[in-house]
């Protein structure tokens, strides 16, 4: 069962990679038997690996990471082009040959330009830059919750104070109104201008991998139907004729259309992995929390508890708890509106902040 191995050995790393790379921090992962084990590793590849060699990893890796660069940009586009490759080289002729009626064409070139158009946008427009011409536009959008956001901070680089809810990006080398996050994928951060395009980025992104799912799964089986592989049988080690099975269809499938079999199988996992943030994206934005302040959330908890697990007595941790309760709720979600004011303070961010400044 190579194909089975195969596939197993790929979903497990592909899941592995995203648990470690979304966790790595949780305690989980840094204490007891995995921290240990991730200690021995570290000790062991710093140890074996020159140091030349880490050196220069460090400084791509910072490079790639942490300054602005197109490099992720492009490896989007080629991933799309291959994928697209696949579906030319190896599902078209399936879909024309066994349904010459349908047009096979119009909506995969729909979503794929839908998807370019949102992506474009995500790259290229403003996320809401802060500067001391417009600093007092964003500074009357929202109030200083006095948890999350401090009154007078000043932002060392921009040398003016911060307004409630920007971030400076160490990235982009600017303050951003209503900072969520800095997107590698689209080399810009995604600030309270351009968060709507980068919704719709990750809705058109996902259906298209749901689609690449479906027409590559309607390719595999219309490819079956056509060999009538259900019906096949093989001859097993001890020279017995066996029906074949659904493992030894796949296998099959694999040894002959291994690139459409191996994107089918990739899709169905960016379609989770994808489609879950797109998921945890509009959550934020109906509670309108972004990225950044679920950071910071965090932060004040760690901070909270900390300094409440100090109590000695169970009367003063009692308290400590209660108190930390009710410092969670109201720090938790201080611009929270209703879902529809939330969604269009986003979808349509000049009238808000045109009426937030119309209001102050």
């Amino acid at each position: 069962m190579d194909f089975l191995m195969l596939t197993a050995i790929y979903v497990l790393l592909f899941g592995v990679s995203v648990a470690f790379y979304l966790y790595k921090d949780h305690r989980i992962l840094c204490t007891g038997p995995v921290g240990f084990l991730r200690e021995i590793i570290a000790q062991a590849f710093y140890r074996v690996v020159p140091s030349v060699i880490i050196d220069w990893s460090k400084t791509v890796g910072y490079y790639v990471l942490f300054k602005r660069n197109p490099l992720f940009q492009l490896l989007f586009l080629v991933l799309v082009i291959l994928g697209h490759g696949v579906f030319i080289y190896d599902m078209l002729p399936v879909l024309e040959m066994f349904e010459t009626e349908k047009n096979h064409t119009f909506f995969p070139l729909l979503v794929l330009f839908t998807n370019g158009l949102m992506f474009h946008w995500s790259c290229i427009t403003d996320p809401g830059e802060i500067t001391q011409k417009n600093l007092q536009r964003y500074s009357s959008v929202y109030e200083y919750d006095g948890n999350l956001y401090q009154q007078n901070m000043i932002c060392t680089t921009c040398k003016f104070q911060k307004p409630a809810r920007s971030k400076h990006c160490s990235v982009c080398n600017r303050c951003v109104h209503r900072f969520d996050h800095h997107c590698v994928w689209t080399n810009n951060c995604v600030g309270g201008l351009n968060h709507r395009f980068f919704l719709l980025y990750l809705m058109t992104l996902t259906l298209m991998f749901a689609q690449g799912v479906y027409v590559g799964s309607h390719c595999l089986n219309l490819y079956i139907q056509r060999f009538n592989l259900w019906n096949a049988s093989y001859v097993d080690h001890d020279g017995i004729v066996q029906p074949v099975t659904i493992l030894i269809v796949f296998q099959h499938l694999f040894l002959q259309v291994p690139r459409l079999v191996f994107l089918v199988v990739s899709l169905v996992l960016l379609t989770f992995l994808v489609g879950g943030f797109m998921v945890y994206q509009f959550y934020l934005v109906c509670i309108n929390l972004t990225t950044n302040e679920t950071y910071k959330i965090k932060e004040l908890k760690k901070r909270h508890s900390h300094v409440h697990s100090n109590g000695t007595d169970d009367n003063a941790r009692t308290s400590s708890k209660k108190q930390l309760k009710s410092s969670a709720k109201n720090v938790l979600k201080p611009y929270q509106q209703s879902a529809i004011e939330n969604l269009l303070e986003v979808f349509v961010p000049y009238s808000f902040i045109k009426w937030k400044n119309k209001e102050n």
